[in-house]
């Protein structure tokens, strides 16, 4: 949680109270289990009001880089190379079996989880 606080102050240039940072965390951790994870914090830095149906189609078709009308591990190594990171396929396997989509996330279950933190 330091390292979160540190990190915030920097950002918005200002402090913020231990107990103001654990109300932020209980609110982004939905599991509970005092870790932050990656679908916990997509959500939590996507704002809502950027989830339109438009905006969603947009990025579904972005990141379906095989165009195969679903999110694989394969189509998101090549979406975070594009962008300068590198993720092995079986960490990004990993990210799809946290979200229960070992085989992929077709549209429908892209929209499920992008809306699910709303």
């Amino acid at each position: 949680m330091e390292e979160l606080k540190k990190a915030f102050e920097k950002t918005f240039k200002g402090t913020i109270e231990k107990e103001e940072m654990e109300i932020i965390l209980q609110q982004v951790d939905w599991d509970q289990n005092g870790k932050i994870n990656y679908s916990e914090f997509l959500a939590a830095t996507v704002g809502g009001e950027h989830l339109t149906p438009t905006n969603l189609a947009k990025l579904f078709k972005f990141l379906d880089t095989l165009q195969e009308d679903r999110l694989t591990a394969q189509g998101l190594v090549k979406v975070f190379k594009r962008a300068g990171k590198k993720f092995e396929r079986e960490q990004i396997q990993q990210m799809l079996a946290e979200v229960g989509c070992e085989s992929g996330i077709d549209y429908q279950a892209f929209l499920a989880l992008m809306t699910s933190f709303l």
